[in-house]
Protein backbone atom coordinates (compact mmCIF):
# COMPACT_ATOMS: atom_id res chain seq x y z
CA UNK A 1 0.00 0.00 0.00
CA UNK A 2 0.84 3.64 0.01
CA UNK A 3 1.72 6.06 -2.72
CA UNK A 4 5.17 6.57 -4.12
CA UNK A 5 6.02 10.09 -5.19
CA UNK A 6 9.32 11.06 -6.83
CA UNK A 7 9.99 14.59 -5.51
CA UNK A 8 13.13 15.00 -7.59
CA UNK A 9 13.44 11.80 -9.63
CA UNK A 10 17.23 12.07 -9.80
CA UNK A 11 17.85 12.60 -6.09
CA UNK A 12 14.78 12.06 -3.91
CA UNK A 13 12.22 9.35 -3.41
CA UNK A 14 9.09 9.66 -1.26
CA UNK A 15 6.54 7.14 -0.07
CA UNK A 16 3.44 7.18 2.09
CA UNK A 17 3.82 3.45 2.85
CA UNK A 18 4.71 3.41 6.55
CA UNK A 19 6.08 -0.14 6.51
CA UNK A 20 8.24 0.34 3.41
CA UNK A 21 9.53 3.61 4.85
CA UNK A 22 10.33 1.77 8.10
CA UNK A 23 12.24 -0.86 6.13
CA UNK A 24 14.27 1.91 4.49
CA UNK A 25 15.02 3.52 7.85
CA UNK A 26 16.00 0.14 9.33
CA UNK A 27 18.28 -0.37 6.31
CA UNK A 28 20.10 2.85 7.14
CA UNK A 29 18.42 5.39 4.85
CA UNK A 30 17.99 8.71 6.65
CA UNK A 31 14.71 10.57 6.23
CA UNK A 32 15.30 13.81 4.31
CA UNK A 33 11.86 15.33 4.73
CA UNK A 34 8.35 14.66 5.97
CA UNK A 35 5.45 16.24 4.13
CA UNK A 36 1.70 16.21 4.45
CA UNK A 37 -0.08 16.31 1.10
CA UNK A 38 -3.88 16.22 1.10
CA UNK A 39 -3.87 14.71 4.57
CA UNK A 40 -1.37 11.97 3.74
CA UNK A 41 2.15 11.81 5.20
CA UNK A 42 5.08 11.25 2.83
CA UNK A 43 8.60 10.40 3.97
CA UNK A 44 11.36 11.28 1.53
CA UNK A 45 14.75 9.64 1.17
CA UNK A 46 17.78 10.11 -1.05
CA UNK A 47 17.37 7.91 -4.12
CA UNK A 48 20.18 5.37 -4.58
CA UNK A 49 20.82 2.49 -6.95
CA UNK A 50 20.76 0.13 -3.96
CA UNK A 51 17.22 1.27 -3.15
CA UNK A 52 15.93 -0.45 -6.30
CA UNK A 53 17.41 -3.74 -5.07
CA UNK A 54 15.90 -3.13 -1.64
CA UNK A 55 12.49 -2.59 -3.25
CA UNK A 56 12.76 -5.88 -5.16
CA UNK A 57 13.63 -7.73 -1.94
CA UNK A 58 10.73 -5.95 -0.19
CA UNK A 59 8.29 -7.02 -2.92
CA UNK A 60 9.62 -10.60 -2.83
CA UNK A 61 9.49 -10.72 0.98
CA UNK A 62 13.24 -11.41 1.12
CA UNK A 63 14.46 -8.09 2.55
CA UNK A 64 16.42 -8.65 5.77
CA UNK A 65 16.68 -5.97 8.45
CA UNK A 66 17.11 -6.03 12.20
CA UNK A 67 13.74 -6.78 13.80
CA UNK A 68 14.47 -4.30 16.61
CA UNK A 69 15.48 -1.51 14.19
CA UNK A 70 12.38 -2.19 12.07
CA UNK A 71 10.08 -2.04 15.12
CA UNK A 72 11.80 1.14 16.33
CA UNK A 73 11.46 2.68 12.85
CA UNK A 74 7.71 1.92 12.77
CA UNK A 75 7.27 3.58 16.17
CA UNK A 76 9.29 6.62 15.10
CA UNK A 77 7.45 6.97 11.77
CA UNK A 78 4.04 6.68 13.43
CA UNK A 79 5.01 9.53 15.73
CA UNK A 80 6.10 11.59 12.72
CA UNK A 81 2.73 11.45 10.96
CA UNK A 82 1.84 15.08 10.38
CA UNK A 83 -1.24 17.11 9.61
CA UNK A 84 0.76 20.02 8.20
CA UNK A 85 4.21 20.30 6.59
CA UNK A 86 7.35 20.25 8.68
CA UNK A 87 11.00 19.51 8.07
CA UNK A 88 12.61 16.27 9.20
CA UNK A 89 16.22 17.41 9.39
CA UNK A 90 15.56 20.24 11.81
CA UNK A 91 13.73 17.89 14.17
CA UNK A 92 16.26 15.03 14.20
CA UNK A 93 14.13 12.16 12.93
CA UNK A 94 17.11 9.91 12.20
CA UNK A 95 19.23 8.91 15.14
CA UNK A 96 22.73 8.06 14.35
Amino acid sequence: GGWVMPLDPKHNYATSDLYWAAALVASGYPILDIECIRGQTFWSFERTDAMNTQRIHWANKTLQVSAREYADAITMLKSSVVREPRRAQSEGWREG
